[in-house]
């Protein structure tokens, strides 16, 4: 457990101006990105959640505090991704920082390799129990999907019905349904199986789309035909 006299990583240093240029770049980011689900305004950046999610759960390894135990496990993750021997704390310090900016990069962002250090820097830090994070007002859910991404416990929630689907459906549906396999009926009514939520939201849509072409034109006379008959009561 980390004592409350030792201040967290954020609290002595952190890299801004790396996680500010992953950030910016993360805008024109489109195919896959998850802030391509639904627009949503202001929406936190991806890459400044998963920057400052360990910030604010690691311990700073230059603090007196720090727990000893952390310290040895966190060498032995980050020696994963190079070969330095980070002896002393200040080193150790300077090299979680250096992750956390390599970590904020969105090609970083699903590797296996950086997912694991991550989820074991956290556990490291918290070996008792699993660190809750607690989004209230969660909007498009970059924070609560970062802090997914690390291996924390998540509450989200939004006052706006709109933020709350896009919540259920990027924290729940996708994880839960991502590779799933789903049985449809094709154009003839045959049964198919449909490989992925993605795909089977494509042929969702395409039917929908076709069904709304077939009957939006008759739509104008129909409503044409309600007027009349409203205004002769």
């Amino acid at each position: 457990m980390i004592p409350a006299t030792c201040k967290r990583l954020i609290e002595v240093d952190f890299p801004i101006a790396k996680v500010s240029e992953h950030s910016a770049r993360e805008k024109s980011i489109r195919h896959g990105h998850p802030s391509t689900l639904h627009l949503w305004w202001a929406r936190r950046p991806l890459a400044a959640c998963r920057a400052v999610l360990p910030g604010l759960l690691l311990p700073a390894p230059t603090e007196a505090d720090c727990p000893p135990d952390f310290k040895t496990k966190a060498r032995v993750l980050l020696k994963k991704r190079h070969s330095k021997a980070l002896t002393t704390d200040a080193e150790l310090q300077d090299d979680l920082l250096a992750f956390i900016g390599e970590f904020a990069d969105w090609d970083h962002a699903a590797n296996a390799l950086y997912l694991e250090i991550g989820r074991g820097l956290v556990k490291a830090a918290h070996p008792e129990e699993t660190p809750v994070v607690v989004d209230p007002f969660a909007g498009g859910g970059s924070i609560p999907l970062e802090a997914l991404r690390l291996g924390c416990e998540t509450f989200a929630s939004d006052l706006n019905p709109v933020a709350c689907l896009i919540l259920k459906t990027l924290l729940e549906d996708i994880p839960r349904y991502g590779n799933a396999d789903f049985k449809l009926a094709d154009g003839e009514g045959k049964e198919i199986v449909v490989h992925g939520l993605a795909d089977q939201r494509r042929r969702d849509s395409k039917w929908y789309s076709n069904e709304g072409k077939r009957n939006l034109p008759m739509l104008p006379y129909r409503v044409a035909r309600r007027a009349r008959a409203f205004s002769t009561r």
